[in-house]
């Protein structure tokens, strides 16, 4: 957690992403604690979607009744924010059911909701949709937690310009195109997949890690970095670094 916090300070990053599983049991003690953290964290902007652990497990009528309540109260009662800026078009989805302890699911009425914010971004700015569930995967174990309506939100997303997606949940960081993983995709979208942060449920014997995007001027001046912990030197290390498009 300090190495973290030191790192993310030297960063100086415009804005923080949290791509859910914020808590372990979605309590409310919980959630304090993870708000004086992300508090400490730096002074930038700090955007946030629920994973299937914010929302509680055991208690059934909280699950059922008013399953975000806690995350609302001390997270933020946006459960779908967005945040624009001439560079920069990030829109989140609540992909977490109810009803469902692990699966993520997107919606025709969250797919047009996408679309209405794709066809009113900047031209040149970088499009991004953020979701806990994972819209692709590269494990084959983890082939059960792709979300559902992944294949036709896509279709149509990347018919409006879409850059990425960005997500959590499966514990195991990757940058890949998005054309590897379907057909009839328009241009040339990536898939994003952080790692673990600060949490002891790291897969693979990779590191804690997180993911870092750096926009240049244009649209396609952007690269993606892996910073990794080196329990050696106490501290996160910048890894790998792709450029996605040149």
């Amino acid at each position: 957690m300090k190495a973290l916090q030191r790192c993310l300070y030297e960063l100086d990053n415009d804005l923080i992403v949290i791509t859910g599983d914020i808590t372990q049991r979605a309590r409310k003690g919980q959630f304090i604690a993870a708000k004086a953290f992300f508090e400490s964290l730096s002074t930038s902007p700090i955007l946030t979607v629920p994973g299937n652990h914010d929302i509680p497990l055991f208690n059934l009528l909280a699950r059922f009744f008013w399953p975000f309540h806690n995350y609302q109260t001390y997270m933020s009662e946006q459960l779908q924010p967005v945040y624009t800026s001439n560079k920069l078009w990030l829109i989140c989805l609540n992909t977490v059911q109810r009803f469902k302890h692990v699966s993520g699911q997107v919606n025709a009425e969250q797919v047009e909701w996408v679309n209405r914010h794709l066809k009113v971004a900047p031209e040149n700015a970088l499009k991004v949709v953020v979701a806990h569930h994972p819209f692709a995967v590269v494990l084959q174990d983890d082939t059960d937690n792709l979300i559902k309506g992944a294949e036709a939100a896509l279709q149509q997303w990347s018919q409006l310009g879409l850059n990425l997606v960005l997500g959590g949940h499966i514990h195991f960081p990757f940058a890949e195109p998005l054309n590897k993983h379907f057909t009839d995709l328009q241009g040339d979208p990536w898939v994003v997949q952080a790692g673990t942060a600060i949490s002891k449920r790291v897969r693979n014997n990779m590191q804690n890690s997180f993911v870092r995007l750096q926009l240049g001027k244009k649209q396609c001046d952007l690269n993606i970095q892996r910073w990794d912990y080196s329990h050696e030197q106490e501290r996160f290390i910048e890894v790998e670094r792709v450029h996605p498009w040149g």
